[in-house]
């Protein structure tokens, strides 16, 4: 839950405005941003996206 989060959580308010669903994903925005280990854990899987980011943009350079 924590990954998937990580991945929507840019992109959310966004989503919120343009389906018009301001309530979307609510529960689990407070759930994990609600507690400090929980904004530790989301840290942790922002560390994690960049890394995967970067291995995906280093994997398409070498393709080119």
């Amino acid at each position: 839950m924590y990954f998937q989060y990580a991945k929507i959580q840019p992109y959310l308010a966004d989503f919120r405005e343009k389906m018009n669903l301001p309530e979307f994903l609510i529960s689990i925005e407070r759930l994990v941003e609600g507690s400090d280990a929980g904004r530790r854990r989301m840290q942790t899987m922002r560390k994690n996206l960049s890394v995967m980011e970067e291995m995906r943009d280093g994997a398409t350079r070498q393709e080119m």
